[in-house]
């Protein structure tokens, strides 16, 4: 596994992971048109570009996080060092919840957790979106708690990872 470019600039040292500055256009193996089509669904959605980061437990994957401004969704697109690209939204709950939704490969729910998951390896982008928003919708209901308004920083995007290895460990 090949380590992905990222500087020394560090964004968050959690108790599980320490999150770094990077730039997703210095990965090895880049694939421009996952990175265009996500870019693309982004600005649809009227979502900005907050930045990317590297893991240190990770560091063969750069995160590029988006977010609407005064939103309670994350859009994130993954490219690792040895070619694989994805696309996700995550979401938190006011109970310590969180929804992933992907078109990566991802383990199960992990409700005992508060850690749920959706994954839809062949949808585009803003498919991906509106069904994340109907998880949301169906995760309220059943549990009868709101969807957080996110930090729209890559810091807040690190935090938001901190706590799914917190629920994890």
């Amino acid at each position: 596994m090949t380590a992905a470019p990222y500087s020394d600039i560090k964004i968050f040292q959690g108790d599980y992971a320490c999150y770094y500055d990077a730039n997703i256009r210095y990965i090895p193996n880049l694939d421009d048109q996952a990175l265009a089509a996500m870019e693309s669904a982004m600005q649809s959605l009227d979502m900005v570009l907050l930045g990317d980061l590297v893991i240190d437990g990770a560091n063969d994957l750069i995160t590029r996080g988006y977010c609407r401004p005064g939103g309670d969704t994350w859009g994130l697109h993954c490219q690792s060092t040895g070619g694989v690209a994805y696309s996700e939204f995550l979401s938190l709950f006011e109970d310590g919840a969180s929804l992933t939704t992907t078109t990566g490969q991802m383990g199960a729910n992990v409700p005992e957790a508060m850690i749920y998951r959706s994954i839809n390896p062949d949808m585009d982008e803003w498919s991906l979106y509106h069904r994340h928003r109907e998880m949301i919708e169906e995760i309220e209901l059943e549990r009868n708690v709101s969807v957080k308004k996110v930090e729209p920083t890559t810091k807040g995007i690190a935090v938001a990872i901190e706590s799914f290895y917190e629920r994890m460990a």
